[in-house]
């Protein structure tokens, strides 16, 4: 019922989601009122309606811990997301030109090909000082691979062109 990716409205919005919109029941409730239906009782349902009626303005409306790719078919971009606080993690590997890669942990970037995992000794060095300042840089220890910082959100077009921004300021 909620396998991912999940595909909405025909298929213009396609969603992986990692986390849990704890107001997701409320939500849906609202989005019924509006005449939006449900096929599903998943909170990664909710959270694809949710953008298909407020846009990006959505994740004003969530409670909750996450972070997603969201593609959108009609408006040809990827968005990503993550929750306020960062609780849910999203890293990206992007290579202009090339390629954008997502992932929920560092590792799975060894098996990325023409890309080759090294540590960044300034980061080493700074984390070791600051053992929770990365998370506020958006970097990571290794080498061109980033971090969407908590409370932004990204989009990327298909010709790899990118743009942060951020959406929460705690």
């Amino acid at each position: 019922q909620g396998a991912q990716p999940m595909h909405y409205a025909d298929g213009r919005l396609s969603i992986v989601f990692n986390g849990e919109i704890f107001n997701f029941a409320e939500l849906r409730d609202e989005l019924r009122q509006k005449g939006y239906h449900f096929y599903s009782d998943t909170d990664t349902e909710v959270l694809l309606a949710a953008y298909h009626c407020w846009g990006k303005d959505c994740l004003h409306r969530f409670n909750g811990f996450w972070a997603f790719a969201l593609w959108d078919e009609a408006n040809r971009e990827l968005w990503l997301a993550r929750d306020r606080f960062g609780i849910k993690p999203l890293y990206y590997l992007h290579q202009p030109g090339a390629q954008l890669v997502l992932g929920s942990e560092t590792r799975q970037f060894k098996v990325v090909e023409g890309y080759s995992r090294e540590a960044d000794a300034r980061y080493v060095s700074y984390l070791i000082q600051n053992p929770w300042g990365l998370e506020g840089l958006g970097k990571t220890i290794f080498n061109q691979v980033e971090q969407l910082r908590p409370g932004h959100h990204m989009t990327v077009w298909p010709d790899g062109s990118l743009q942060t921004t951020q959406w929460w300021n705690t």
